[in-house]
């Protein structure tokens, strides 16, 4: 079982985000835990990592998200689904800080205005938090709304809508992606709003 991919590890993030209980003195490795908690939950922890022990419910629970970063150490052998899924939660945290949503909190008592351990949420961020619409950053879950909402949705739609989502990802200018043009088009033919209609 790969590591979840960094869309899913987003969703599960903005649930974290959500679920937060202090406001005031939000640490990454708090953050990145309780994001490990509900990715367990959920079963999308690879099992053999968590039959290693490598990563377990408990462990989890303590925060022990630095513990697990400092005991894999990517030359000693671990299973390559513990660095796969370290990595990844690392590279979505770092999605958040890259599109505004969490900046590092700034210190006051320091000459570096930034604290890279710790983080406040954006009003844009707080935004994006309180949604509850499917995101974006979650390619397959995006996808999956949009063919619950629309289950007849043509074959032809549904790949303009994906390319858009990649566009989106890959942060390009929408005017650069055929696929982003044709969407824009496409939506505002006959047939495309028929067939979002039609349900």
């Amino acid at each position: 079982m790969p590591a979840p991919d960094r869309g899913t590890v987003i969703h599960f993030m903005r649930e974290a985000l959500r679920d937060f209980l202090m406001p005031r003195d939000r640490l990454r490795s708090t953050l990145l835990t309780e994001t490990l908690q509900k990715l367990l939950a959920a079963n999308h922890v690879d099992p053999v990592v968590v039959a290693a022990g490598l990563v377990n419910p408990e462990m989890v629970r303590r925060g022990d998200f630095e513990q697990l970063c400092h005991q894999c150490n990517f030359e000693d052998g671990r299973p390559s689904e513990l660095v796969d899924l370290l990595t990844v939660l690392i590279e979505a945290y770092q999605h958040l800080l890259s599109f505004g949503y969490i900046i590092p909190r700034p210190l006051t008592k320091s000459r570096d205005p930034r604290d890279p351990d710790r983080f406040a949420v954006t009003k844009a961020g707080q935004q994006w938090i309180a949604g509850t619409d499917p995101i974006p950053e979650d390619r397959a879950g995006y996808v999956a709304a949009l063919l619950k909402l629309v289950p007849n949705l043509n074959s032809v739609t549904k790949q303009y809508a994906e390319e858009a989502l990649i566009t989106y990802e890959r942060r390009a200018s929408p005017e650069a992606s055929a696929a982003w043009q044709a969407t824009l088009l496409g939506v505002r033919s006959p047939p495309a709003i028929n067939n979002t209609r039609e349900r």
